[in-house]
């Protein structure tokens, strides 16, 4: 009997915080052409209330699909948290570092 395993998509969670104490949490994926897939966060202040939510996707030919959800007040705050966390996923697909 021959056994094949494949590596088709790699499932991870991320956390992160900025200065203020503002927190998002998510979880997303890896395809096999280190794409980032099914990004999906939120955003909490420091009592634990929503602020927003944000997911994002990556196509071939360098296409992207990028939503977030909230307030207006909060839109830099979630925007910057967000792009920083996707920023980072992307230095650690490119090194190779995510197994």
């Amino acid at each position: 009997m021959n056994t094949q395993i494949l590596k088709h998509i790699t499932n991870y969670t991320i956390s992160a915080s900025n200065e203020e104490g503002i927190k998002l949490e998510g979880d997303f994926s890896i395809n096999t052409e280190n794409k980032i897939e099914n990004y999906n966060s939120t955003i909490y202040n420091t009592e634990g209330i929503l602020l927003g939510n944000a997911n994002y996707n990556e196509y071939e030919d360098n296409k992207v699909n990028y939503n977030y959800n909230t307030q207006p007040d909060y839109k830099l705050t979630v925007i910057t948290l967000v792009d920083k966390s996707i920023t980072d996923i992307k230095a650690e697909v490119s090194k190779n570092e995510l197994d």
